[in-house]
């Protein structure tokens, strides 16, 4: 389904070459499907024609975060937040960003920005139960999965699995409550 749909975004960009909403969508469906040299090679040509925009950059330090190249991730993390320091989909990003490098307390300043834009961001509102797990505040933790997936979050398979969650897993408290989630979520 996703590589069909590379293939008919390709087709539009041989006609619109510039076309920047295409280039990122053409490299966020490649990176979903861990096709990293190729995703970057259509953000770097997004990047190309609007340098300055903020969540393109954002965009190629995902990437590259994904891809394992965390150092240049950081840096380019950094250029982006220069350009614009209140793009809440940089902040969010920045924010797992950190969670990946073991940073929890900064992953979750950076999530807390993002999520003062949109209260109701459900990928924000997991990373930010994932940095609360991992500086032990389950509580909160517990509360924030809950409005993610009250908030559209829908991801099943990685609220069941993600290491991150061990520890609510296994509380006598928060186990039952993260399996009623998951109870709901597959409804």
């Amino acid at each position: 389904e996703k590589e069909e749909a590379i293939k008919t975004l390709k087709k539009a960009l041989i006609v619109q070459p510039n076309n920047i909403a295409l280039l990122s969508n053409i490299s966020s469906t490649l990176a979903e499907l861990d096709k990293f040299a190729e995703a970057l090679t259509f953000i770097v040509r997004a990047i190309a024609v609007e340098p300055a925009d903020a969540e393109l950059l954002a965009r190629y330090a995902v990437i590259l975060s994904r891809s394992g190249d965390t150092n240049k991730a950081t840096a380019q993390f950094k250029q982006a937040l220069d350009l614009n320091a209140h793009d809440r989909y940089t902040l969010g990003s920045f924010g797992t960003h950190l969670l990946s490098l073991d940073e929890p307390e900064k992953s979750l300043e950076y999530i807390e920005k993002a999520l003062s834009m949109d209260p109701n961001s459900g990928p924000d509102l997991y990373n930010r139960a994932c940095a609360l797990v991992r500086l032990g505040r389950l509580d909160e933790a517990m509360k924030s999965l809950s409005s993610a997936v009250l908030s559209g979050f829908s991801n099943d398979l990685l609220l069941a699995s993600d290491s991150d969650l061990e520890p609510l897993r296994s509380d006598l408290i928060f186990g039952p409550q993260l399996d009623q989630l998951l109870i709901e979520l597959r409804e």
